[in-house]
């Protein structure tokens, strides 16, 4: 069986919009987008919770190119 994660394409130099980033699976996306080097933009309705979820990104993968928008 693949491993999903490992068989992800480098994504340096792509930029992802991530609709319902602030939790669930919108979230887990972008921190593995942001993971494989993609510039990344949450997207959310709660600034407080974009907020949160980007430094937690940031955090987590080690990537300042993560960033968010209010929908």
């Amino acid at each position: 069986m693949t491993n999903v994660a490992n068989s992800t394409p480098d994504m340096q130099g792509k930029v992802c919009l991530v609709t319902g980033a602030t939790s669930g699976i919108g979230e887990v996306t972008a921190a593995a987008l942001a993971a494989r080097g993609a510039q990344v933009i949450v997207v959310g309705r709660n600034q407080q919770k974009a907020e949160y979820t980007v430094q937690q990104i940031q955090s987590e993968t080690g990537s300042d190119s993560v960033h968010f928008l209010l929908a």
